[in-house]
């Protein structure tokens, strides 16, 4: 047993935190990465030199004749981290008879503050003599040529370097196979690294790290404190299935006051990758302490006060940000719209499996979420569902926050994101099928009298829904499919991008399928670029080159269809009337769009009220806190006579939410409902 989990249970401990913050400096806009292998193999992971900034944990296996099955090597699996390797074999010297080089395009042009290289720490091999190149673009060419605007040749004899000849100190760490150029070069829209020699003979180059980003770590005496809220719900006491974003605070030294400095205090940027961790025990090595992750989050609002000593620091998980990304679901079955330019075939999603539905949304976010500066590996989303099919799927185009609210009432279920990163959309326990419970110790995770600074009884505090109001949509074939299908599209409704025409229909009706979409003067062809059930985005087809000075004619367009649907709103009503006249009136009114069908209403309202007609007991305690607890997660919590005798008589709650606070001690505030079997 872990001497990490032991202390979290006894009357004495020492808690410990450690936060890693990623720095990307000066970061505004895509990077391309472009290196001198001739193939592909290694494109898979080249990325992670720019995006994760994280050591390589093993020796990985080679050609270069020095792997032998002696234990200390390590298949390259796909998901490891490795880098950038080189295709050409060093000579005895470790000289490359041609330069191996790795290049960072930046789309847009950066200040760039510092660089840092990384070569192989496992295998303990870094670069020896090479060349970094800061590039920018040269004016008025089309595309531009890349011109060097710095240059910097370094040279390693014997752990001493030169820039260009001349001697530099405390830019080189052997321990951890690094360079760190602070040079600040501006307009950068290019840095490359053309390697000649190598540490080690016979071998490849190897680079793990090349980028301008740092993680940084605050722990000790640098860090003040964490504060880390995670839930499923923020609801314990009313129902709801809802989205909940996990969020922290960090508190962290302002050392030197450095982060008044400009070159600094730049750094303190949205979107920055925070990992705050904690560690309990007595262990002095630091080299083996265990921490364990709290999350992945990304910075919202930075503070550095004049009259304090601490930066500051909010920052929500990934979910936050999918309120700013848009997706647009589709209507077609059979074309897949994100590989394509222009979709060729139109037909009304139906009979779709949930989880399929779930498997294009993930897919959409991560098509988009770069647009909304959502940088990194793609975003998971776990479903933790029993799968059910669709009649039909009808999803608005808006922010993927708002569709995946909208999975969580058709499915029952609470949306949040978990502490490796993922996010998890986990139905409504309607069946009491058992849960991880958490232990300490060997032991349940417990909350009681003897360890909570305070206590809400469960016996007094009930979870009741009696009533459900839920809001479907009833699609029906229209007895008039050829009735009004014109649509008219004005001069001021063409968006104009390079030389093209383009215009957005909403339309009056569900078209199932679309037989064709015609100018009705038969002046413009039209073709339609993106569409959903309620909206076409369409182009004009020509060899006319449009400006907003040679606009289009206004047209009138219509749509051929034999088959067409309308689409109604109605709501489906239930309640539990000796619930209502013996806890008085509780209801849940809730809504998930066009493709809530009223047999999906029917069966969720008798799933909950069944739950929660009679009421579920919950738990809303702070008390000493145990980060191994996790949500959705169980523990024991007092029955309803808190008399020593009644400890055998615990009832078992969920984890629905924890608020967790190191600040020289660890506390949690924690919300659970009871789990019944």
């Amino acid at each position: 047993m872990s001497e990490t989990i032991m202390n979290m249970a006894t009357p004495i401990r020492k808690v410990e935190g450690k936060v890693g913050i990623n720095f990307f400096t000066g970061r505004n806009s895509e990077i391309t990465i472009e290196t001198s292998r001739e193939d592909d193999f290694f494109e898979r992971y080249q990325k992670q030199i720019i995006t994760d900034g994280l050591e390589v944990k093993y020796k990985y296996a080679c050609l270069d004749e020095r792997t032998t099955p002696d234990g200390s090597f390590h298949p390259l699996g796909k998901n490891d981290h490795i880098g950038w390797w080189g295709d050409l074999l060093g000579g005895a010297g470790g000289n490359f008879t041609n330069p191996q080089f790795v290049q960072i395009n930046f789309l847009l042009a950066n200040t760039i503050p510092f660089i840092t290289v990384r070569g192989d720490i496992p295998y303990g091999e870094y670069p020896l003599e090479f060349m970094l190149t800061y590039y920018n673009d040269a004016d008025q060419e089309t595309p531009p040529t890349k011109q060097p605007v710095k240059t910097i040749t370094v040279v390693n004899i014997n752990d001493e370097v030169t820039y260009n000849g001349v001697p530099q100190t405390n830019v080189f760490s052997k321990a951890k196979c690094e360079y760190r150029f602070v040079e600040e070069v501006s307009d950068v829209t290019a840095v490359k690294i053309s390697i000649t020699k190598w540490s080690a003979p016979e071998t490849f180059a190897k680079i793990s790290f090349f980028s301008d980003e740092r993680i940084e770590e605050f722990e000790g005496d640098k860090l003040k404190s964490i504060e880390v809220l995670e839930e499923k719900t923020s609801n314990a006491d009313k129902l709801s299935y809802d989205i909940s974003s996990n969020y922290c605070q960090i508190k962290f030294l302002n050392e030197d006051y450095k982060y008044f400095e400009p070159g600094y205090y730049n750094r303190l940027r949205k979107n920055r990758e925070i990992k705050p961790n904690i560690y309990c025990g007595v262990e002095t090595d630091p080299t083996k302490k265990q921490f364990a992750p709290l999350g992945t989050f990304y910075s919202d609002e930075w503070s550095v006060p004049s009259d304090s000593q601490f930066v500051t620091v909010k920052a929500y998980d990934i979910l936050y940000s999918l309120k700013d990304v848009i997706i647009n679901y589709g209507m077609i079955e059979n074309v897949n719209a994100l590989d394509k330019e222009r979709i060729d075939s139109y037909k009304l999603y139906s009979g779709q499996m949930m989880t399929a539905v779930i498997a294009r949304v993930e897919k959409l976010i991560n098509a988009e979420r770069e647009k909304s500066g959502i940088w990194g590996s793609n975003i998971g989303i776990i479903p933790k569902i029993k799968d059910f099919p669709l009649d039909y799927t009808l999803i608005e185009e808006k922010t993927a926050w708002e569709v995946l609210q909208d999975i969580a009432n058709l499915c029952c279920a609470y949306v949040y994101v978990d502490r490796a990163g993922n996010i998890v959309i986990e139905q409504d326990d309607f069946d009491g099928a058992p849960k991880t419970m958490a232990t300490t110790g060997g032991e349940p995770v417990k909350i009681d009298m003897e360890n909570a600074f305070s206590y809400s009884l469960p016996v007094s505090s009930k979870n009741v829904v009696n009533r459900i109001d839920v809001e479907y949509y009833s699609l029906e074939q229209d007895d008039k499919p050829d009735d009004d299908n014109a649509y008219e599209i004005k001069q001021k409704d063409y968006i104009i991008k390079n030389g093209i025409a383009y215009f957005t229909v909403k339309l009056k009706k569900i078209y199932g399928e679309i037989d064709s979409i015609v100018d009705s003067s038969s002046e413009y062809m039209i073709c339609i670029e993106k569409a959903n059930y309620d909206l076409f985005y369409c182009f004009i087809k020509t060899d006319e080159v449009f400006s907003k000075d040679k606009l289009p004619k206004d047209i009138t367009i219509v749509i051929s269809s034999e088959i067409t649907w309308k689409l109604e709103s109605r709501n489906y009503m239930d309640s539990d009337q000796d619930s209502i006249v013996k806890n008085g009136l509780k209801e849940l009114k809730c809504g998930a769009g066009a493709t809530m069908t009223k047999k999906l209403a029917e069966d969720n309202a008798e799933n909950i009220l069944k739950k929660y007609a009679s009421g579920i007991s919950f738990l809303i305690s702070d008390w000493r806190g145990d980060y191994t607890l996790e949500v959705g997660m169980t523990f024991k919590g007092d029955g309803e006579d808190n008399a020593v005798e009644e400890k055998n008589k615990r009832k078992t709650f969920e984890c629905l939410s924890n608020e967790m606070v190191l600040d020289g001690g660890f506390k949690a505030k924690t919300k659970g409902i009871e789990q019944k079997t």
